[in-house]
């Protein structure tokens, strides 16, 4: 799970890049970029083992990240 601070230090991250500063500057894209897709993925443990668990749910993030990447709105 992520934690608040997390969440920001990421954000701040991704915002703050060299290659945003002439967008920024020009008025093409915002300062902050404001979009969050927030997804949380579970599953039991029933009848699996911490591995076989951590293996499907990334085989589902990776398969989910990749419709999304393309329908994700624009800054």
């Amino acid at each position: 799970m992520i934690t608040y601070e997390q969440f920001i230090q990421n954000r701040y991250t991704y915002d703050w890049q060299p290659s945003r500063l002439l967008p920024v500057l020009l008025g093409q894209e915002p300062l902050r970029d404001h979009r969050c897709l927030w997804t949380y993925l579970s599953l039991p443990l029933e009848n699996l083992s911490e591995q076989q668990a951590y293996s499907i749910l990334e085989e589902v993030w990776l398969s989910w990240y990749q419709w999304w990447h393309p329908r994700f709105p624009n800054i």
